[in-house]
């Protein structure tokens, strides 16, 4: 078999081309071909990327070819290729990363030791992106930073020609193609502080979905590492729904078991760039993180109205959160939590011997400690807690209790399903609820051999009508649903206001939601950070 491989005409792209080839030979024993492709990036050599609409003008051409079925497989510089994958393609195999780190060159003429970077005063620097003229930009606001089209020997021609004084290009190009730079002061950034393009210096290999003879070879050669990586960064860089002209930088290492991102967006607008870094053992959710502050200081949600039916006081930190990122925030609360719970059943409850309390929802969180404090009573030394939902753990904490047990999803069927592997031993468990929650989880763990004591702290009950306020001269863009009863009582006050995106929160919701033939998105997680997401999507 001779896999047929497309690539781009320039002296770089030939050499990666080239380099897979020698792989597949290596460590597959398949010979290939090159198939040379033109792209539309290529017969726009000299226009300006920001003159040029759509994106992947490195890459349709060869996408297109691949899908015409006259070359087998793509190499591409992953960073120049689309997040929106071309229906009935894929990549199947990333390369081992190359130095992801942007390199200064520049002039000797120019070169002044005493200034960072070592250039002189209102230097001219060359660059195509959008990412490296910002990051130069706030670094030497004195420099002119101006438009560089051409491949990599046609810049660093110009740059030796001095019709400027430096150039900012990747370092994994100008290493690939082993260039002599001796004549040029060479300055190499760091790489979490002058951020790089998301995957840069990995290579993506890109087959037909549906060509399993040729994904199987293809994927002999990917390198794990940079696979984790380079979908944390472009994930990053699909959720910011940019391309080529996004001034962004997204760069993933590992540190320890985990990861580290650092990353870079300036919005183009004049206002100041922004900055993340944080660190984490998921680098899908670092990247999921810094896209969340990056809208939250631009403030994305800004002249929009948000709906609220979360009950209060539960609403005035998800209302504030909102609230940052520019929303106008409706408080709504279509039902009222009212403690039901008598002060000696509680303390027979308490003087008990659990093994577990367990809470499924952030009502009986904040009912249970709130009553136990107006008691005085102490929570029982030895008893661990567990809770269904991000939400309901976030709010143990914030009682100041510590959290024992968290399942991954927010079910009872994954509560039951990973309790059983928590606990070898049937358990008993304490389960302070609504008088109106369903029996779905105690059900599961009784069904799994455990003892399983209720009690029933608070009602839920409809909102006063006269307590609202007025909805119907409000052009509402969201309305949120935490729970079946607030979508409930919401219908039996008044319709839903039209154009409104429903969010809906938990399945439960989403059943109720489902049933009364609305239509709605669920967030992920019982968090207002999934919810925000959801608004931005």
């Amino acid at each position: 078999m001779k896999i047929r491989i497309g690539s781009r005409g320039s002296d770089l792209a030939l050499w990666q081309a080239r380099h897979v080839q020698s792989l597949l030979k290596e460590r597959t024993g398949t010979d290939s071909e090159i198939v040379v492709i033109r792209t539309k990036g290529d017969h726009l050599e000299h226009v300006s990327f920001n003159q040029i609409e759509g994106k992947g003008f490195f890459t349709r051409e060869i996408e297109e070819a691949l899908l015409a079925e006259t070359i087998d497989l793509a190499v591409h510089s992953l960073k120049d290729l689309p997040t929106e994958t071309a229906p009935g393609l894929e990549v199947a195999a990333f390369s081992e990363r190359e130095d992801p780190r942007d390199m200064l060159l520049i002039h000797p003429d120019v070169f002044d030791p005493t200034m960072n970077p070592p250039l002189r005063k209102g230097a001219r620097i060359g660059t195509s992106s959008n990412r490296r003229k910002k990051q130069m930009e706030n670094r030497r606001p004195d420099a002119e930073v101006v438009e560089l089209r051409g491949n990599v020997p046609t810049r660093v021609r110009k740059l030796r020609e001095h019709q400027l004084d430096a150039v900012i290009m990747a370092h994994a190009g100008l290493k690939r193609l082993n260039l002599d730079l001796s004549f040029f002061h060479k300055v190499l950034f760091d790489p979490e502080e002058f951020i790089p393009n998301p995957a840069q210096g990995i290579l993506g290999l890109q087959v037909r979905s549906k060509d399993d003879i040729t994904k199987a070879i293809v994927r002999k050669l990917n390198d794990s590492l940079s696979e984790n990586v380079a979908r944390a960064e472009r994930g990053l860089l699909a959720r910011m729904q940019g391309g080529c002209q996004l001034a962004l930088g997204a760069y993933v290492r590992r540190n320890g078991a985990g990861y580290r991102l650092n990353a870079f967006w300036d919005e183009l607008n004049g206002r100041p760039s922004h900055l993340f870094e944080a660190e984490g053992p998921d680098a899908d959710d670092l990247a999921r993180r810094a896209y969340y502050a990056f809208m939250k200081a631009a403030r994305k949600l800004k002249e929009k109205t948000v709906v609220l039916t979360r009950p209060e006081p539960q609403a005035g930190d998800w209302m504030r959160e909102i609230e940052s990122f520019g929303a106008r925030v409706i408080s709504y609360p279509t039902i009222r939590i009212v403690p039901t719970i008598d002060r000696e059943t509680l303390r027979t409850a308490l003087g008990r011997n659990y093994d577990w309390f367990l809470f499924t929802s952030t009502n009986a969180v904040d009912v249970f400690f709130a009553a136990i404090r107006d008691l005085g009573l102490a929570f029982p030394e030895g008893v661990r807690t567990a809770a269904i939902g991000r939400a309901t753990g976030d709010a143990i904490l914030r009682a100041g209790h510590r959290l024992d047990f968290l399942p991954g999803k927010a079910t009872g069927a994954d509560l039951a399903a990973e309790w059983a592997d928590l606990s070898k031993r049937p358990n008993t468990v304490l389960l302070p609820c609504g008088s109106r929650a369903d029996t779905a989880v105690e059900d599961r763990l009784r069904s799994g051999g455990h003892t399983v004591h209720r009690v029933n702290l608070y009602d839920t009950l409809p909102a006063k009508v006269e307590s609202l306020p007025p909805l119907e001269s409000v052009p509402v863009d969201y309305l949120v649903f935490a729970s079946p009863s607030a979508f409930e009582n919401f219908q039996s006050i008044r319709s839903i206001p039209p154009g409104a995106r429903i969010i809906s929160i938990g399945p439960k919701t989403s059943r109720r939601i489902r049933e009364a033939g609305v239509e709605f998105v669920e967030a992920e997680e019982q968090t207002i950070e999934s919810i925000i997401l959801k608004m931005l999507s």
